[in-house]
């Protein structure tokens, strides 16, 4: 028979998170994909490049206690199965109070966290994603 111990674990904690907090959020990460992410890797399609995607739109969503910050490219090769798609970039996971755990997404189909512990504010997470070569767009 196998003893079991009961550990902590912060991430399966039921997260809420304020209004004010919500917004100021949203305010963030609005700033953040319009003035760096989008200048930066979101170039004007072309339509007579067929040899390789292309970065149409750099997007961020809410999904319960977490923030998504996807690329949706256009690849119009003849042998795809879709023409349009989005892969993910990043995720900001909401600890408390203006921390953030970090994490990208690998080739393998799972995210890896770059913040471990507590975390850290948005300002240094989003820091991280302009700065680290994980978070690097094609």
């Amino acid at each position: 028979m196998r003893n079991k111990i009961w550990v902590y674990d912060p991430h399966r904690q039921k997260r809420t998170i304020s209004e004010n907090m919500r917004s100021q959020v949203r305010f963030a990460c609005d700033q953040f994909v319009e003035n760096y992410l989008r200048p930066n890797f979101v170039h004007p399609f072309n339509p007579k490049n067929k040899k390789t995607m292309q970065c149409v739109d750099i997007q961020w969503k809410w999904y319960r206690h977490f923030i998504h910050f996807k690329a949706i490219y256009r690849d119009l090769r003849p042998d795809v199965t879709r023409e349009i798609y989005d892969y993910p970039i990043a995720r900001l996971e909401y600890m408390n109070d203006d921390l953030f755990c970090l994490a990208y997404f690998r080739y393998t189909g799972e995210w890896w966290n770059v913040t471990h512990g507590r975390g850290d504010s948005l300002k240094k997470c989003l820091e991280s994603i302009r700065k680290l070569p994980h978070f690097e767009i094609l």
